[in-house]
């Protein structure tokens, strides 16, 4: 009995694979052309564009501009809709961010912010100042329906850091 049994299961084997059952069909290749190419050039933002001046910041709702003193100035766009300066002012680091959106401006701070904040503050708006556990500052303000930030790369002084945030984020 065990005799037929092995022949019928090599029999049923042989069936199978000489008949095509368990054969999967390829799956369905999709071509990609220059027109879906292009579909996905036109949806992604451009993730940093560098600017010769801060102009082009209007067109994205941003205006701002680095201390007339500061030094090794440049401007770009990041992900299409953020304006950033990098400055260094007092022989101290800083970065400037303006948007018209909602988007974090202090996204690449990878400290921990200390429990204790200064604010800054007025009738029309608001300053908030935030140093991180090792010392870093950032300041956030809110100024004609664009959010703001400015970033020390580097500790500075508390009054320093508060003069010049003040000097953004109080223009008038």
């Amino acid at each position: 009995m065990k005799k037929y049994a092995k022949i019928t299961l090599a029999l049923v084997t042989t069936i199978m694979v000489f008949s095509g059952c368990g054969k999967t069909e390829p799956a369905e290749q999709t071509e990609i052309t220059t027109e879906s190419v292009a579909a996905v050039e036109t949806t992604t933002a451009e993730p940093l564009k560098i600017l010769e001046s801060p102009e082009p910041f209007l067109e994205i709702g941003v205006f701002v501009d680095a201390p007339q003193d500061a030094e090794d100035v440049s401007y770009s766009i990041l992900e299409g809709d953020i304006a950033e300066i990098d400055f260094t002012y007092h022989e101290s680091q800083y970065v400037l961010r303006g948007t018209a959106t909602d988007k974090q401006l202090d996204f690449d701070v990878t400290d921990e912010y200390d429990i204790m904040e200064d604010t800054i503050d007025n009738s029309e708006r608001q300053a908030i100042i935030k140093t991180t556990v090792g010392g870093l500052r950032t300041c956030f303000w809110s100024y004609n329906g664009a959010n703001y930030a400015l970033m020390s790369r580097q500790n500075v002084d508390r009054d320093e850091f508060s003069k010049l945030s003040m000097w953004f984020s109080f223009p008038d």
